[in-house]
């Protein structure tokens, strides 16, 4: 096991809540393990009564699908959230619980594109056409991420591929200065973008506390 790696283990909540919440599954990005765990994940287990796990992008696409395929089978709702590399990993993974037949009820990519393209693990892939078994996909991304952003704004565009879907796309002006890392900062208060406060974190706030409902 190289280091790389030893990155990649699942960080699992230490405490299980209701058994009828929401399953999320996190997926960080190159190097974004311990940013992500003090950033985002700690945001979805304070406010969200989703229960989430945090994956590597690494991580095998099926062996978390047989997570979130289990939990659905025990009427759960399903959410995948992914950023940077972990937002191809993320759209992977709704693919495989599609061949499955199993409804992803929210999926979230964020600063999913740019230099991530170039990664050979990622050559190829589409994380742009939602499988039609995601009922809501939010996707995020910002004009002034050089690292996570497409060069053509309709390439950083999620579409759906059924009649059904909800599809979200907010990219963010060159203007607003939000970077890579700044799209899922949210600690301390204070630090966080207005708008990634307002149009991220409020609204996948808000997203989960319907799939709760």
């Amino acid at each position: 096991m190289n280091m790389l790696q030893r990155f990649q283990h699942p960080d699992r909540p230490l405490s299980v809540g209701a058994q009828d919440g929401a399953v999320a599954a996190v997926i960080h990005g190159l190097w974004g393990r311990t940013y992500m765990r003090d950033h985002l994940l700690q945001f979805l287990r304070e406010h969200t009564g989703a229960e989430a796990t945090m994956f590597g992008y690494l991580h095998c696409v099926k062996r978390i699908a047989d997570e979130l395929e289990q939990a659905s089978r025990q009427q759960r709702e399903i959410v995948v959230i992914g950023y940077s590399l972990g937002g191809f990993h993320a759209v992977k993974i709704a693919r495989e619980l599609a061949q499955r037949q199993v409804p992803v009820r929210l999926l979230v990519t964020l600063g999913s594109g740019g230099l991530g393209r170039l990664t050979p693990i990622q050559w190829n892939v589409d994380n742009r056409q939602i499988p039609s078994n995601v009922a809501t996909c939010l996707n995020f991304s910002s004009q002034g991420d050089w690292l996570g952003a497409d060069w053509r704004y309709e390439d950083n565009l999620a579409t759906a591929t059924a009649a059904h879907q909800h599809i979200e796309n907010r990219v963010f002006e060159k203007a607003h200065a939000i970077s890579h890392m700044g799209l899922v900062r949210c600690y301390p208060p204070g630090t966080v973008h207005p708008l990634v406060q307002t149009d991220i974190l409020d609204r996948i706030r808000r997203a989960l506390a319907t799939e709760q409902a």
